[in-house]
């Protein structure tokens, strides 16, 4: 759906014309709270998810263009991978659209671009006057879509894909988004759950935590937790779950067939190679 989606987007010199389709964009979508400059679910998942909601409150707009760019140095680059020459191996940014709160809550009732609104269910205020008044960055929200390029083939990935990235508080982001859509994401990341020095209010690893809780009050929920935590046991089965066990017996059948080192870009060529065995 979004393949066909996107490819009608109307882009001009770098700048996205058309407004911004928000329930279409949810629909099938994979959601990323406390995720940092973490591309690692867009390589994941690509294939089969063709539009991505990043949320994070620690992160400004300039790290994540430095990020998308390319631009940034070694650790910076949102695949943490020095020899890429984008952000996303094989991708180049089409297009960019700075979106309103309006834009993303049609309703007006959450204004997640606005200090109070980035914050809006979050529920220990003292946390976020006290200790998270220096790291909870300027709210702003973008719209990016990136191209294949033409040295890469459908083999690679699609041959676009829509990536929104919202500075804000993940469950506020969350609930505004999904909850009062009636919808949910394909795809939950849970990572790098921001606990310690990532800053986060939540236990987003925590059944007990508002994060969880506020997926599950929601008529829909996502079908797939990706994860590399065994967390969420008794909210989601077995069946449901996705952890990264796929990709990691993957990287070791991989490296059990080297003899030899070898360059970064020849391992990502062959790991490539073999996701795409166990998928046949």
């Amino acid at each position: 759906m979004h393949k066909e989606l996107l490819q009608r987007i109307d882009i001009k010199n770098g700048e996205i014309i058309d407004k911004f389709p928000l329930k279409e964009l949810l629909e099938n979508s994979l959601y990323y709270p406390a995720c940092g400059r973490d591309g690692d679910p867009v390589w994941y998942s690509h294939n089969e998810i063709q539009s991505f909601f990043y949320a994070d409150y620690g992160v400004t707009q300039k790290q994540i263009e430095e990020s998308l760019y390319g631009t940034g140095c070694y650790g910076e680059n949102i695949t943490f991978r020095s020899s890429d020459p984008v952000g996303f191996k094989g991708y180049k940014v089409l297009g960019e659209k700075k979106l309103t709160s309006k834009e993303l809550d049609p309703t007006g009732k959450i204004k997640l671009t606005t200090k109070r609104g980035q914050m809006q269910f979050v529920t220990d205020a003292n946390y976020v006057r006290d200790t998270l008044k220096d790291w909870v960055k300027k709210p702003f929200a973008k719209w990016y879509i990136l191209e294949r390029q033409s040295e890469f083939n459908d083999a690679h990935g699609p041959k676009r894909f829509s990536f929104v990235f919202i500075c804000a508080d993940g469950v506020t982001t969350y609930k505004t988004l999904y909850n009062f859509n009636q919808i949910a994401p394909k795809y939950l990341a849970i990572i790098q759950s921001g606990d310690g020095f990532g800053f986060n209010w939540d236990s987003f690893q925590s059944e007990d935590g508002q994060l969880c809780k506020t997926v599950f009050n929601n008529i829909e929920t996502p079908e797939i937790l990706l994860s590399k935590f065994d967390i969420w046991t008794n909210v989601f089965a077995p069946s449901e779950k996705t952890l990264f066990d796929e990709l990691e017996e993957c990287m070791t059948n991989v490296m059990s067939k080297m003899s030899e080192p070898v360059s970064f870009d020849v391992f990502l060529n062959k790991l490539e190679e073999e996701i795409a065995k166990s998928n046949n």
